[in-house]
């Protein structure tokens, strides 16, 4: 079984990737962080959490899994360059990080079906309690809903 993993861990493996030292600001600690991988290292906890709790995700992406291969996804996901460039980033075998980040993005492609039911579910109940100034962002949407 696949433990939590808490947010600084990420965030260390991050700032690894990022070739950085740990800075004093925490603003732009995170701000650093979001630019590589698009999310917070809190978000990315909780995306771990997700990952290992869905069967579908788990049983794609596998057991042996670490925290390192979710933020190789990640980071595929938001730059999208070849393996070449990836793997220089990284530091990693081309094979070796094309597995597992593809494991990851598929496996993050496969909650798709959770998070956003769930979004859905959120916005219709909180549709009737929005007042007049927010409903044309629900005017612009209402046909995908």
């Amino acid at each position: 079984m696949i433990d939590e993993v808490p947010a600084e861990t990420f965030e260390d493996i991050g700032r690894a990737i990022a070739n950085r030292a740990k800075c004093q600001c925490r603003e732009y600690e995170l701000r650093r962080f979001k630019a590589f991988f698009g999310c917070n290292p809190a978000r990315c906890a909780q995306l771990w959490w997700m990952l290992f709790k869905t069967k579908a995700a788990k049983d794609e992406i596998g057991e042996n899994a670490r925290p390192v291969h979710l933020l190789w996804g990640l980071l595929f996901l938001k730059i999208y360059n070849t393996d070449t460039v990836m793997t220089g980033m990284t530091g990693a075998d081309e094979d070796t990080f094309r597995k597992w980040s593809w494991k990851f993005v598929v496996g993050i492609s496969k909650l798709k079906e959770k998070v956003v039911s769930r979004l859905l579910i959120i916005l219709v109940l909180i549709r009737p309690q929005l007042s007049s100034n927010n409903s044309f962002l629900f005017d612009k949407y209402a046909d995908q809903i």
